[in-house]
């Protein structure tokens, strides 16, 4: 589809499995609707901005939202089911985040105070950027560089689960060289985090983060595991 000229609906909604491509002007919604389409790829260039009150509804297994979407509404946007996206911008509005799983490959980029996210899942190499930070009740990772915007504060409140491997380690660092980002996981919340490479790190607004054979460079607040040793002993008369 090429939109020769900006489009209004109330909501869009596909039951296609495959790829759908928009490019063109502007698409402004309320509502974008997936739930059925467990493969589907929105492709494009075509800017989808949710300017009014809506949801954000998503079935998807390997599908992915790739085109440019735009949050950026007085009202509320209320997220539902899992979504995987590319590109993903927020400006304003209320973002409810109920029991959706959001899932990252590529850029969020947060310009304003209140973006939250239930589970949020970054599935591989993803950049955070804007003026703002987040926070999301869960993260998950288990591969990719994940690139964090310096002196913005991204929260964690529940549960961190970074877990690589010994020959793919998870990166976690700053945009910046030598400049830290605010990484927090808050008090209550719990953590597995193993062979994490974490560079530029403070976390220093939240408990300790405890790091198994990680690797650590100007960090604050982290530690590292290693294996346990057994200590033996040798006596004589």
């Amino acid at each position: 589809y090429t939109l020769t000229s900006n489009l209004r609906a109330n909501s869009f909604a596909t039951t296609v499995n495959g790829s759908v491509t928009f490019n063109g002007n502007i698409f402004y919604l309320n509502s974008l609707n997936l739930i059925q389409t467990t493969t589907t790829n929105l492709n494009g260039t075509t800017q989808f901005i949710l300017d009014g009150t809506g949801t954000i509804t998503g079935g998807f297994t390997t599908g992915r939202i790739t085109l440019p979407l735009i949050i950026n509404t007085s009202g509320a946007i209320t997220l539902s089911g899992t979504i995987n996206v590319g590109n993903l911008t927020y400006n304003q509005g209320t973002l409810l985040p109920t029991t959706s799983t959001l899932g990252i490959l590529g850029t969020i980029t947060s310009n304003n105070t209140g973006l939250n996210f239930n589970i949020l899942q970054i599935q591989g190499n993803s950049n955070f950027t804007g003026t703002n930070g987040w926070t999301t009740q869960t993260l998950y990772s288990a591969t990719g560089t994940h690139t964090y915007k310096a002196g913005n504060t991204y929260n964690v409140t529940t549960l961190l689960q970074l877990i690589g491997l010994a020959s793919n380690r998870i990166v976690m660092q700053s945009d910046s060289s030598g400049n830290q980002t605010f990484f927090n996981l808050l008090p209550g919340g719990t953590m597995t985090v193993g062979y994490v490479n974490a560079t530029d790190i403070n976390s220093n607004g939240g408990l300790t983060i405890w790091d198994w054979q990680g690797m650590l460079s100007n960090t604050l607040n982290w530690n590292e595991l290693v294996a346990p040793i057994t200590a033996a002993y040798t006596y004589w008369n």
